[in-house]
């Protein structure tokens, strides 16, 4: 277990990239360290812990958990949309004084670390990873908005409405042929481990079932159940366990509501510490109490966060119409992360987008050739999905703490974003614990 007062920057910057650093240097961003300490490790790692390989995917680095759990039965994930280390690390700060050891009971169970996310640190491309244990690069999911250049549109990803578009634009798409099951470059993690022989259970709030991006993510996914609450979630998690206790598997679940309270509010601790206790508080008695001695054995529960978020005052807020000359040299609106934009240049023009942004806007973000964070690994290993070069553009911004890009009649109204490669964003909790220690 890490000292839980190391800092996890400093610890996850002891793993420099030569190629990248220099451009974006430590003391303010933190890069993807995808060869063992990010969450598109995390299904190869509980493919180990089961007794299978998960094929072209790494584990985590086998320092970070072997010698505490070599191998489990079952296995559950709680994946936790925008909860950053820090704010975990103050979650876990307050439960001594109010009593309330929760996660610190689990600790000496288990393993406590801070992992990276992925580029760009965002649900699109971070859930995926961890739907899929592939890189961004790899699957082909890299932003909110992308430009889809078969269909000639540029979308946002979740809700499938062509960006600039009202919603209710998402019937466009798939009239057009979009079909979502057929977006992903690689299997999912249902389809790998039903493959190796794991059952495959997907707990899955009501709202998002039978939506775009659960049937790209959950593709040949059989086991679903839907929640409502976060009450009923854990209910079935625990149904799960109890009524396959003999059984090898794996169960998936995704609390959403961290991101949409800091999306609205900012990154509130008052606020998201709430939020953070109450699951921390119904995990102990709606899951964890209910549990029989036989549902324990040799069960392994994980914690893990997508990314996290970070403020983005007004001031900060770069409208990008203001530039008209940027605007002129570019062949379509920007898409990506407005923490991390994609720039399409019109031909021979792409060193000037990327001397305009950096020349101009140096306090807002840094500029680079999108081809060059390709080769340095910002986007991940392994083979490229077909349309990846095509997805991010010529040039991207990244962005610097608290400063986002839009466009408009795009309008920021939240007080928190992500996407980019700050710290808040890119620094995740991971707990790893047996239950039946």
């Amino acid at each position: 277990m890490l000292n839980a007062g190391v800092p996890a920057e400093n610890y996850l910057l002891q793993s420099q990239n030569p190629m990248l650093s220099p451009y974006l240097p430590g003391g303010e961003f933190v890069l993807p360290v995808y060869g063992g300490r990010s969450i598109a490790n995390l299904p190869a790692t509980m493919a180990e812990m089961l007794g299978v390989h998960f094929p072209q995917s790494l584990p985590l680095a086998a320092e970070l958990w072997q010698h505490r759990i070599p191998h489990a039965r079952k296995i559950v994930l709680l994946i936790l949309d925008a909860v950053g280390y820090d704010s975990f690390q103050r979650l876990l700060a307050d439960e001594i004084p109010r009593g309330e050891k929760v996660w610190s009971d689990l600790l000496p169970a288990g393993v406590y670390a801070p992992l990276t996310s992925v580029f760009p640190s965002t649900t699109t491309a971070a859930l995926t990873s961890l739907c899929t244990g592939r890189t961004p690069q790899e699957h082909g999911s890299l932003s909110f908005r992308l430009h889809l250049r078969q269909f000639g549109l540029s979308v946002n990803m979740i809700t499938l409405d062509p960006v600039g578009m009202m919603r209710g634009g998402s019937r466009i798409l798939p009239e057009l042929g979009f079909v979502p099951e057929e977006f992903l470059a690689v299997p999912s993690t249902a389809e790998v481990f039903e493959a190796l022989g794991i059952p495959f259970h997907t707990v899955g709030y009501y709202h998002f079932e039978g939506s775009f991006l659960s049937r790209i993510h959950y593709r040949g996914a059989r086991r679903w159940r839907r929640y409502i609450s976060l009450g009923d979630m854990w209910y079935h998690l625990g149904r799960i366990l109890e009524e396959n206790a003999d059984q090898k598997l794996i169960v998936q679940a995704y609390w959403p509501s961290a991101d949409s309270l800091q999306h609205t509010y900012g990154p509130h601790p008052g606020i998201l510490g709430a939020e953070l206790r109450i699951i921390s508080a119904s995990f102990q008695t709606e899951f964890l109490a209910t549990l029989s001695s036989r549902a324990r054995e040799e069960t392994v529960f994980m914690l893990v966060a997508d990314h996290g978020q970070v403020s983005v005052p007004a001031e900060q807020q770069i409208n990008l119409r203001h530039h008209p000359e940027l605007m002129d040299m570019l062949v379509t609106l920007p898409v990506g992360e407005v923490r991390a934009p994609y720039l399409y240049a019109r031909q021979g023009y792409k060193q000037a987008v990327i001397e305009y942004v950096n020349t101009r806007l140096p306090h807002a973000g840094i500029a680079l050739d999108a081809n060059f964070l390709l080769q340095g690994g910002l986007f991940g290993h392994g083979p490229l999905a077909p349309e990846t070069p095509a997805r991010i553009g010529d040039v991207v911004i990244i962005g610097r703490r608290g400063y986002t890009f839009y466009t408009p009649p795009e309008r920021l109204e939240l007080q928190g974003r992500h996407g980019s490669l700050t710290a808040e964003e890119m620094v995740v909790p991971w707990l790893c614990a047996r239950l039946d220690s």
